[in-house]
């Protein structure tokens, strides 16, 4: 949080308005700041990783909740993070404020034909001038639960893009808004075979 204390004593002396007025200013910058969950003047606190992730799968259909019972502040976005190749990518789903979501999953390919994916998940929280918390798993860090998915939903699950300021290839999961301010250009991440 910004304060000025050290400067605003010496204006309020030589001219009591323009102290009232940096008053008024940094009350306002400070609580853009607090509702914003930013700081101008670099990273804030991320929050405390959430409890636990509770997974229910049915019929093409994933529906995920956090349990999050620390003290959190207002502007606290929510991520889910689900892998099929054993958490070496991971696509990202952004629950915004929402502590659940549901992700229509696949149990057969485009052609009909099953599929052994093991979907495995984490979820995490960060505030937007944060870092994410460190991702908590289903079924914990170690062995994850695997999760299978019933159902004649098909889908071909395409290579994971990641998310925010994090590298295009899935590879860099759990960063949610992102780690970075800045993400460089990034080449693509293979041909496009549609293009002319």
């Amino acid at each position: 949080m910004f304060s000025g204390d050290e400067f605003l004593n010496a204006i309020r002396l030589k001219d009591a308005d323009l102290g009232l007025l940096f008053d008024r200013l940094i009350n306002y910058v400070n609580n853009s700041a607090l509702h914003g969950q930013v700081d101008g003047s670099g990273k804030i606190q991320p929050p405390p990783p959430i409890n636990g992730l509770n997974v229910s799968a049915g019929d093409g259909l994933v529906h995920v909740t956090h349990d999050h019972f620390s003290v959190v502040n207002k502007n606290i976005h929510y991520f889910t993070e689900w892998s099929v190749d054993a958490g070496l990518t991971w696509h990202v789903e952004h629950h915004g404020a929402s502590r659940e979501k549901t992700i229509p999953l696949a149990a057969t390919n485009k052609t009909g034909a099953p599929v052994s994916w093991n979907y495995i998940f984490r979820g995490y929280a960060q505030y937007p001038g944060s870092d994410p918390s460190p991702p908590t798993y289903y079924g914990g860090k170690n062995s994850p639960t695997v999760v299978n998915v019933t159902g004649a939903t098909r889908l071909d699950i395409l290579p994971a893009v990641g998310s925010g300021t994090g590298a295009p290839n899935g590879q860099q999961g759990g960063v949610g808004f992102g780690v970075a301010i800045t993400r460089p250009v990034q080449g693509p991440k293979k041909p496009n075979l549609n293009s002319t």
